[in-house]
């Protein structure tokens, strides 16, 4: 049997990213796709340096195409990630930033987050150490740093 490339698209629609619960083809990670007879190959190009969940989503992509498709269909796909910076930036601090400690400390959060390598004012650490709220900082995006924390909290 033969497939068509509107079939695989449709089908690729039911794999959803957990993290932004909207299909592949919406977020525009399916790239590249060749349907030739039973062969069908594509790229997921995740926007992430290091998305977590991009070896889950290669195989749900396989297992969801064989199992609609069947067996015989001959799936391949290429996982690209964009690529990691060279340079390490020049630390950038959060501007006029100041509630985030007396929110976290009004909504009881156990910590803060921040992310793309920004670094909070003094201020902001000496008011996180007399509320007893760690402020956390990665270089990670926020998409990429809430897929892995999913991926955390899903194994216990």
């Amino acid at each position: 049997m033969n497939y068509s490339e509107n079939q695989v698209v449709e089908l690729l629609r039911k794999v959803t990213h957990p993290v932004s619960a909207k299909d592949i083809i919406t977020l525009n990670l399916v790239n590249n796709l060749m349907v030739e007879g039973k062969k069908i190959s594509f790229t997921l190009e995740f926007p992430g340096f290091n998305d977590p969940l991009k070896s889950s989503l290669k195989k749900a992509c396989i297992k969801l195409l064989q199992d609609e498709l069947g067996q015989e269909a001959e799936v391949s796909v290429e996982v690209k990630t964009a690529l990691k910076p060279v340079e390490k930036q020049k630390r950038q601090f959060l501007p006029e930033v100041r509630n985030i400690i007396a929110v976290a400390s009004l909504k009881d959060l156990a910590a803060i987050i921040i992310v793309k390598g920004l670094t909070p004012e003094s201020e902001t650490i000496e008011k996180s150490n007399s509320e007893n709220i760690p402020v956390l900082s990665t270089n990670l995006d926020t998409f990429n740093i809430a897929g892995r924390l999913f991926e955390l909290l899903r194994k216990e």
